[in-house]
């Protein structure tokens, strides 16, 4: 199929048969397509661009036409990416529109910030695919990312699963994109682990590890390999590591893999520096919605905005079980301050001098801040994207009042009083923390921390996972070229399975790998 579309002189894409909504769409898209050269499409599509036309999803005259079958499918993809795009025409019906104009409204769509409907993650793959191939004709020598490419494809729909990787085998050859050949007589396991491989072989690059979780991963995988069927964490999700933070947990190693075809198993350079002690409750969204607060407040310092989906009750309910998970974590924070005492100290302050004791007691003191300067920047995990340096250092000043509130209301929660509605309880608690001065931590944390659950370590270490099941005695490792921690659960024969990804405060910024001078040796993982 890959020479029959490359020799092709036309491609006719089929959508199905046209509907109004159909024919509605195309004529938008056409229009905006066309407005830079037609004053009068410009005139009807520009209120479509600046938001002016369209105020809720039924509004959307372009959304409809993506939800065809066919910009779902693995197989259709090849049908508009190998051949040159001039010769790509999309027919609906008796209606045409050629592909390029297609692909131009959409640059037009995503560069007006559209919203509306599900046209980018329809399109997607297709678009990028498209975009690389032509870059690739025209003479250029950069070098696309194989990870990048699966992962849009587990957005697609295919009924065999091992054509996520199989449908897209011809495009890979034209872009000198080196991963085994089709074997239908493989078993899942085999093929999604060696197509996890080539991403580490192709884009020398560790960063698959951070798309092995997912929320209906499929049992019988290598615990290292991807499920290339199911999709990833999308970058809003806060579970997601975002590769662009100034994170360095291993310095600047260098990326090392090796791989055993006859046990599916990977060898990776490493060191083991710690363990899980402690796992506390995940923060989850309890309400009818479960991104509450992504999708209905709209935050400016103290200031919140309605954006028309935005549901006092609901959100009342999240902030309401969000402090409850919070007042956990802090207590859970201060027993790794208790051990921290009752084990002697921190591991680097052996020599302390017992016999002064207001000396003593201001080292508590300092010691006792810096723990829950700890705990503050864990849950901010260091998130300064949407911040100027002012509102950020306003954010971290807003945690002391934030942490008083959340005292004080597991506190209140705790006294015998009359039975209130747990919608009551929680307007209380909402209101509570919307007046006060810690709210922008609270919110913040929040949209921060959904899915996710504080640990504690053996070393007295606090840190961040995914919502995953981690237990207590999952070893935490730092892998050479992996800019996170990862935590590893032991097996009986000395090998590890893979969990997760982590922030673990104090080991973000190398110092873990640089102060004590680590010797990375072989962790083999299956």
């Amino acid at each position: 199929m890959r020479d029959i579309y490359k020799q092709a002189a036309e491609v006719v894409v089929w959508l199905g048969e046209e509907d109004e909504a159909s024919k509605t769409a195309i004529r938008y898209l056409e229009d905006i397509a066309l407005m830079s050269v037609d004053k009068e499409r410009m005139e009807r599509c520009l209120p479509l661009l600046v938001g002016l036309q369209v105020k809720k999803d039924s509004d959307d005259p372009i959304g409809p036409l993506f939800k065809r079958s066919w910009f779902c499918r693995m197989w259709t993809i090849q049908e508009v990416t190998l051949p040159l795009q001039h010769q790509v025409q999309v027919l609906c019906g008796s209606i045409s529109l050629p592909w390029m104009y297609l692909t131009i409204a959409l640059d037009m769509l995503r560069a007006s910030d559209y919203r509306w409907g599900e046209w980018h993650s329809a399109m997607r793959l297709q678009a990028y695919l498209s975009g690389l191939l032509t870059e690739k004709r025209e003479g250029s020598v950069a070098k696309p990312k194989l990870l990048e490419l699966l992962l849009y494809g587990t957005e697609k729909k295919c009924t065999d699963p091992k054509d996520r990787i199989f449908a897209l085998f011809g495009i890979f050859q034209e872009l000198n994109i080196t991963v085994p050949n089709p074997d239908y007589a493989e078993p899942l396991s085999r093929i999604y682990a060696t197509a996890t491989v080539a991403c580490f072989t192709n884009d020398s690059s560790m960063n698959f590890f951070y798309h092995v979780p997912s929320d209906g991963r499929r049992a019988g995988l290598p615990s290292w390999a991807v499920d290339w069927g199911d999709p990833a964490w999308a970058s809003s999700d806060a579970r997601a590591t975002v590769t662009k933070k100034p994170f360095r947990a291993s310095g600047l190693s260098a990326s090392r893999l090796a791989f055993s075809e006859a046990t599916l198993r990977i060898e990776v350079q490493g060191s083991v520096v710690d363990s899980v002690r402690q796992v506390g409750q995940p923060l989850s969204m309890k309400s009818r919605q479960s991104s509450a607060i992504d999708e209905r407040l709209v935050w400016d310092g103290l200031a919140m905005e309605a954006n028309g989906r935005w549901n006092l009750e609901d959100t009342a309910l999240d902030v309401h079980a969000a402090v409850g998970v919070f007042a956990s974590w802090i207590d859970l924070a201060a027993s790794a301050r208790f051990q921290q005492n009752r084990d002697g100290g921190n591991d680097d302050d052996d020599d302390d001098d017992d016999d002064d004791d207001d000396d003593d007691d201001d080292d508590d003191d300092d010691d006792d801040e810096s723990r829950w300067q700890d705990l503050r920047d864990t849950l901010l995990e260091y998130h300064v994207s949407e911040e100027t340096d002012e509102e950020y250092v306003e954010l971290r000043s807003s945690f002391w009042p934030w942490y008083q509130a959340v005292k004080t209301s597991s506190l209140e929660a705790s006294q015998p009083k009359p039975t209130a509605s747990k919608q009551s309880a929680a307007l209380q608690s909402f209101l509570a923390l919307t007046k006060a001065a810690g709210s922008r931590f609270q919110l913040k944390a929040m949209a921060n921390c959904r899915k996710k659950q504080l640990i504690t370590t053996e070393r007295k270490a606090i840190g961040l996972l995914p919502d995953i099941a981690a237990e207590a005695g999952d070893v935490i490792a730092l892998i050479s070229g992996l800019h996170m921690p990862v935590v590893l659960r032991p097996t009986a024969q000395g090998r590890f399975r893979y969990v997760c990804h982590a922030y673990i405060h104090g080991m973000m910024d190398s110092e873990r790998w640089e102060k004590n001078g680590l010797v990375a040796r072989g962790l083999w993982l299956e």
